[in-house]
């Protein structure tokens, strides 16, 4: 962990109104750091503004060591998320990172479920991303699925990127528009993912979610991970 200031390089929205924002930024000595599953602090404010006081915890999307980069992907939900939306490229952000235990070694597992709901799909793709790449103990032969649940088809981002990556991917939105109309526990029983299918899991999403998806391994003896998100002062 340590404090980096770091380069906006592009700042994108995703999908149409729905908030989402993709943001890349230079920061070599968090990009060398980082394991899937950490987040960082990110300072929403200009450097000598008090307000707002916190910063705010982002999970990290992508890392690349070699291109000393990161990519973060926030929705606007308030004030510092509106100041962090504005900034342009060549501006300046005060991190704090990476942070969190991240996700534990997988090489003992072989088909693995990730479940992602909202934001917390982030968290969940470095997963994928650092299989089979030089240092990484995730053996070349795994399965991955992915269940993701979001508001609306607008917020399912990135599917291609996880398609792209050899993962299977099941949707589920609360309005219908897209995959299972549902949240994503209630399509892993309607479309019959079957826990006993997988030998751990790895999910992240709001805390109603996470206490769904655990219970419901937990009935069949799947161990697994969460991720949790919390603001920090």
């Amino acid at each position: 962990m340590q404090p980096e200031t770091a380069g906006v390089i592009s700042l994108s929205p995703l999908g149409q109104a729905t908030g989402y924002y993709h943001l890349v930024l230079t920061a070599p000595l968090i990009a060398r750091e980082s394991r899937p599953g950490q987040f960082v602090m990110v300072r929403c404010a200009d450097e000598q503004a008090l307000d707002p006081l916190l910063a705010r915890p982002l999970n990290i999307f992508r890392f690349h060591p070699g291109e000393g980069k990161i990519e973060l992907i926030f929705r606007v939900v308030g004030r510092g998320t509106s100041w962090l939306a504005r900034r342009k490229p060549g501006d300046s952000l005060s991190l704090l990172g990476p942070l969190g235990n991240g996700f534990s070694s997988l090489e003992n597992y072989r088909r693995i479920l990730l479940v992602a709901g909202g934001i917390g799909m982030p968290a969940l793709f470095s997963l994928v991303e650092q299989k089979g790449k030089v240092g990484s103990s995730i053996e070349h032969n795994q399965e991955f699925v992915l269940l993701y649940g979001a508001r609306t088809k607008d917020e399912l981002v990135f599917l291609d990127l996880w398609r792209g990556a050899g993962v299977r991917v099941l949707t589920a939105t609360d309005d219908g528009s897209a995959g299972f109309h549902g949240t994503v526990t209630q399509a892993a029983e309607a479309i019959r993912i079957s826990p006993e299918e997988f030998d751990f899991y790895c999910a992240c999403g709001p805390r109603p979610m996470l206490k769904a998806v655990q219970e419901m391994m937990a009935r069949h003896g799947v161990p697994g991970e969460l991720c949790l998100e919390e603001f920090m002062a």
